[in-house]
């Protein structure tokens, strides 16, 4: 029989009894600044605030709060990790897993997208079984404004993040590489699955991204089911004011060879001198070679 727990008692628990929260929408990378620097801080000074988990039915534990914090263990070899076990519904799980998350300092449009539509329905399912007599589409208008006011967006602005969970993957990274804005993309999670794969290709292929008023027009076309491969590259074909040339980067890539101190903000000046400098080494060696 399992001993009965202290309200918030910190308690260990082997990481291999820890579970993943299932559709988690918060990414935990593995080669970012930022866990490097949680990894370094775990090393030294070990995990200072525990993580929140809930028993599972096969007696294990599901993560709450903590998955960045259990990776840099698992990293480091640490066998066990802080936790406080809490009893939680499913929709109270999703709640508080979202809140705890939001607190990050950067979060992608498609954490923000998935986790809002995931606290949203909890949100739902919390109103139909406490409020039986409310009416079901005045709850859902509630829900939404409850949600906005909890987490200091409008209510507008879920409304456009929740939206975004219906682009495809590809166009989703697009959205979150910033090269295309949230309100165009809302426009585009309202071409069909197939409309959105050839607008992915057409990005690629051109090497750039629509203005929000032609992902409107592309929008208006699909209502009408005249969006197609050929519409598409008209639309897109289009000199745009201010456009400007676009060079893909793979992020990933730049994570693992650039120095830890390149931040996001002086990453593109640290490119340049760096082209710089082999380029005047190339210089050298062909002086040298005269």
């Amino acid at each position: 029989m399992e001993q009965q727990r202290k309200e918030d008692e910190i308690i260990n628990i082997k990481i291999s009894d820890l579970r993943e929260f299932k559709d988690h929408p918060f990414k935990v990378l593995e080669d970012d600044n930022d866990m490097e620097e949680l990894i370094s801080s775990v090393k030294e000074n070990g995990v200072i605030e525990p993580i929140i988990v809930r028993p599972t039915k096969d007696g294990k534990y599901e993560i709450i709060s903590g998955h960045r914090r259990k990776k840099a263990c698992e990293l480091l070899g640490i066998k066990k990790i802080k936790s406080i076990i809490k009893d939680m519904n499913d929709d109270e799980a999703i709640i508080n897993m979202v809140d705890s998350n939001l607190k990050r300092e950067k979060i992608l449009p498609s954490e923000k997208a998935f986790a809002y539509k995931m606290r949203l329905e909890a949100m739902k399912h919390q109103g139909k079984r406490n409020d039986l007599t409310s009416a079901p589409v005045e709850h859902k208008l509630k829900s939404r404004d409850i949600l906005a006011k909890e987490i200091n967006e409008s209510s507008e602005q879920v409304r456009r993040y929740i939206r975004l969970t219906e682009l495809i993957p590809e166009i989703l990274q697009i959205v979150d590489e910033e090269r295309i804005g949230i309100r165009p993309a809302v426009e585009i999670s309202y071409l069909t699955n197939e409309e959105q794969k050839m607008l992915y290709l057409c990005i690629e292929e051109y090497n750039c991204t629509p203005s929000h008023d032609q992902t409107i027009r592309m929008k208006n076309l699909s209502k009408k089911e005249l969006l197609d491969k050929k519409s598409i590259e008209e639309i897109m074909n289009e000199l745009k004011p201010n456009q400007k040339e676009y060079i893909k980067l793979d992020s990933q890539k730049f994570r693992k060879i650039l120095p830890r101190n390149v931040t996001p903000i002086n990453r593109e000046e640290y490119i340049y001198k760096a082209i710089d400098f082999y380029n005047k080494y190339l210089q050298k060696l062909k002086d040298r070679q005269k």
